[in-house]
């Protein structure tokens, strides 16, 4: 591609592009808040979890009033050691503690499993949408400006014959985004001018 129909190309973008948009000034304070905000919402639903599920185990005992173990079992007696109507009476309220143990335990898991795909569920809303890394963000846009600040000096010097106000942008870039791949680019650029002579 000729040189030419490059600069045809950089003017078209340009005139597209617009002004430089400028950098809000509460940007560090706006990513800080961003990141409380993540944390807080992911302590916040372990700790809803939680509470669901201290909750759901408390209603459901009170609920049932029977506790899940209720003491040691008793002694078994054998042949002859009581009338059979006394044994069957004590079979049936075992079986009866049994049913009651039983329904408990399974209140309890019926509940623990809803608990537990609530809690999937929260995950599953929270890994769906996550925030972007804010410093990650915070040093795109750091490189775009520093980016779009080196292609208009290359304008202003090339297309405008303005190299000493394109010299002063480069210093700009190289004083602002010192760690800026666009900093390095910047500082060849204004050695290249002062090579050729066109700033003093």
């Amino acid at each position: 591609m000729g040189d030419d129909k490059l600069e045809r190309l950089l003017q078209q973008a340009d005139a597209t592009a617009g002004e430089l948009e400028q950098l809000p000034t509460d940007l560090a304070a706006r990513v800080r808040r961003r990141a409380a905000r993540s944390r807080r919402l992911r302590v916040g639903v372990g700790a809803a979890a939680a509470i669901v599920l201290a909750t759901g185990f408390t209603a459901i005992w009170s609920r049932t009033g029977a506790p899940l173990n209720a003491g040691p079992e008793p002694e078994p007696q054998y042949a002859g050691a009581r009338q059979p109507e006394r044994q069957t009476a004590d079979l049936l309220a075992e079986v009866s503690r049994l049913r009651n143990e039983a329904r408990v335990r399974l209140a309890v898991a019926r509940e623990t499993e809803s608990i537990m795909r609530r809690m999937r569920r929260a995950s599953e809303i929270i890994r769906c949408d996550p925030m972007p890394d804010p410093v990650a963000e915070v040093r795109h846009q750091l490189d775009q400006t520093a980016f779009t600040l080196v292609q208009h000096a290359d304008r202003m010097c090339r297309a405008m014959d303005l190299c000493s106000s394109a010299a002063a942008k480069y210093r700009r870039v190289i004083e602002l985004f010192p760690d800026s791949p666009w900093a390095t680019v910047a500082r060849q650029r204004l050695a290249k001018l002062e090579i050729e002579g066109d700033i003093s």
